[in-house]
């Protein structure tokens, strides 16, 4: 009985590790298919924009995002307009969400489009970002992996 239970143990385990997917892995699934457009910036085209010079924006203000861009390890962008593979990307990035420490941040939803954004945490830093929206047949998926400091980002926001 007791290698029964062993085995039922390690089974479980390791199923558990198999289907935990990360951002990558639902990016490539998506990837090329047909009524799906992707986008990935890589941790070197945020280190090339993060040498660009402070941006100006429209209240005459400078912001200088170029700590906040050095920071970024990748960016994912999915955008489904097909109503079977929305429900899979909606069902893979709740099974990613499931399986990591990200916390729900904010919700919205007006009945006919709905936003949750997620976060992980390490420490004073935010590790990972997460924003999933959804609409009739069509799901946008958006993901920044980094260490992203609080404080700049509070600079940012205001």
């Amino acid at each position: 009985m007791k290698k029964i239970i062993a085995i039922l143990a390690a089974f479980v385990a390791t199923t558990a590790l198999f289907a935990q997917q990360t951002e990558n892995e639902i990016y490539a699934k998506y990837n090329g298919k047909k009524g799906v457009s992707t986008v990935y910036i890589s941790p070197a085209m945020f280190k090339m924009m993060s040498k660009l010079p402070e941006l100006e924006v429209a209240d005459d203000k400078d912001v200088d995002i170029s700590t906040a861009l050095k920071s970024f390890n990748g960016m994912y962008v999915i955008e489904i307009e097909d109503s079977r593979l929305h429900k899979q990307l909606v069902s893979d990035v709740n099974l990613m969400i499931q399986n990591s420490k990200m916390e729900l941040m904010t919700e919205t939803n007006d009945g006919e489009e709905s936003v949750k954004i997620y976060v992980e945490y390490n420490g004073d830093c935010i590790k990972n970002f997460v924003l999933l929206e959804c609409e009739h047949d069509s799901a946008t998926f958006i993901s920044i992996t980094g260490e992203i400091d609080m404080k700049t980002l509070q600079q940012l926001m205001n």
